[in-house]
């Protein structure tokens, strides 16, 4: 009897054995998969999320983001096309379609599609950049208003009507915009003007909104060459996030869109922006600038290359919140500045990296180039340490994870980095700025945020003033 209770117990006790290496092995591959970097940002940043790309034969691009827990979707329409398109002598023409989409269709009158749409409960808008142009709406997740935006979002690429009535009347508004956002504002001539300066050939020099001489001279015949060619299936991708029916989404999508006949889209050949050989500046006076300002931008590669991460990293460091080195030492501190930013754009082509200051009242600019090169320097002479390093991670982290709280800012993370290569950098992009050490931020300080490859635009008051002693 004893023999056989011992036996059991025996038997017993390898069964729990066996089943604890089991548990062990799953609980550790469970941890394995969710401490690596790939499965922690989804489960942190996107959620219950599936993510499945489809295409047309037309060749329109499809992009489904399922958030089965969402009381609402996004619809981004995102076109392959933007400034950096425009021929000399078409500038902002991109950004005119912004507006005319909004317009007439064969199937709608003027003002039709914004008030279906403000009926059914949407928030809708565009925007044009250098390297895309979108448009989307926000609904409640409703199959009746899925198959409504895919209808009216299919008539607006196909069936737009371009006249001279329209394009005259949206003219005198672009203008007017580019007198409010340019012309006439500070921040927006100092942009403007620091990319002309930076970029001599390649178009990411030109400005987004247009030369004004340009937006007077469009005519109908260039705006319908540019519908027809750009705003076909081939130039586009959808990206739908939020709550939906997938398969009933797809059928509509196929229904609507289909018989939209692609387009010839010409090669894009643009002019590659020849290395900076020494240091540009240019002064601005203004009658409407009272305080002393100034742009500083260094000549970076595009968004895919490796040293973007330690770059955008720095720029955290430099700039990013009250604890970086420069809000530090010239907000807070020193008290000479009002305001002091630094960052980069992720773009398909070679960028730049921008740090601006505002002065305080009767403070000059000079102070800021002094405290802003030094800075610099010392980075590059002496490196950062790993708690710096860490803030400034800490900091982007928080802002990515942020920026994807809603089916909108997941859309435009997915949208946008479509458009740059592949979707997915917009859900892996947290993998490449973990790895960055404190040798590669003094590296890319070294290597880009030297003085012949830095431009420079200072915004000064028209009127000299005289200065407190």
């Amino acid at each position: 009897m004893v023999n056989f209770i011992k036996k059991q117990w025996l038997f017993v006790s390898f069964l729990i054995l066996i089943l604890m290496i089991v548990v062990g092995v799953f609980v550790m591959r469970k941890q394995e998969k969710t401490s690596g970097g790939v499965m922690l940002e989804t489960i942190k940043a996107w959620g219950n999320v599936t993510i499945e790309r489809h295409k047309l034969k037309n060749g329109l691009e499809i992009l489904l983001a399922l958030k089965p827990d969402s009381p609402t979707f996004a619809y981004y329409t995102w076109f392959h096309v933007g400034s950096r398109n425009e021929k000399e002598g078409k500038t902002g023409i991109a950004h005119f379609f912004e507006h005319l989409l909004f317009k007439e269709t064969k199937n709608l009158k003027e003002g039709e599609f914004d008030r279906i749409m403000e009926m059914n409960g949407a928030s809708t808008n565009a925007s044009t950049w250098v390297d895309w142009t979108n448009y989307y709406a926000v609904l409640p997740s409703d199959e009746d208003k899925m198959e409504l935006v895919i209808r009216l979002e299919a008539d607006r690429m196909a069936n737009m009507i371009l006249n001279e009535k329209q394009i005259n009347s949206e003219r005198e508004v672009i203008k007017n915009e580019r007198r409010f956002r340019v012309d006439n504002d500070v921040d927006g001539s100092m942009n403007e003007a620091l990319d002309r300066l930076a970029f001599e050939k390649h178009p990411y020099g030109q400005p987004v909104i247009g030369w004004m001489k340009d937006i007077e001279n469009l005519n109908l015949e260039d705006c319908i060459y540019f519908y027809k060619t750009y705003y076909a299936p081939n130039s586009a991708t959808l990206v739908i996030v939020g709550n939906f029916n997938k398969q009933k989404t797809l059928e509509w999508i196929d229904k609507y869109y289909s018989p939209i006949p692609s387009s010839v889209i010409p090669k894009e050949e643009l002019p590659e922006e020849p290395p900076q050989a020494k240091a540009k500046k240019l002064v601005l006076r203004r009658d409407d600038i009272e305080d002393e300002k100034a742009l500083y931008a260094y000549h970076i590669p595009h968004y895919a290359h490796p040293d973007i991460p330690p770059l955008e990293i720095l720029g955290e460091m430099l700039a990013g919140g009250e604890g970086s080195r420069l809000y530090k030492l010239m907000v807070i501190d020193q008290e000479i500045a009002t305001q002091v930013s630094a960052g980069l754009n992720h773009l398909k082509d070679p960028t730049l990296f921008q740090i601006s200051a505002s002065m305080r009242k009767n403070q000059p600019i000079q102070k800021s180039h002094n405290r802003i090169f030094a800075e610099i320097k010392k980075i590059q002479e002496e490196g950062v340490s790993q708690k710096e390093l860490n803030r400034a991670k800490n900091r982007f982290e928080m802002d990515y994870y942020h920026s994807l709280e809603t089916v909108s800012g997941k859309a435009r993370a997915l949208g946008q980095y479509e458009i740059l290569g592949n979707y997915k950098e917009a859900i892996h992009l947290m993998r490449r700025y973990q790895g960055v050490t404190v040798e590669d931020i003094q590296r890319v300080a070294k290597m880009y945020l030297q003085e012949p490859n830095r431009t420079m635009i200072v915004g000064l008051p028209k009127k000299v003033k005289k200065r407190r002693k």
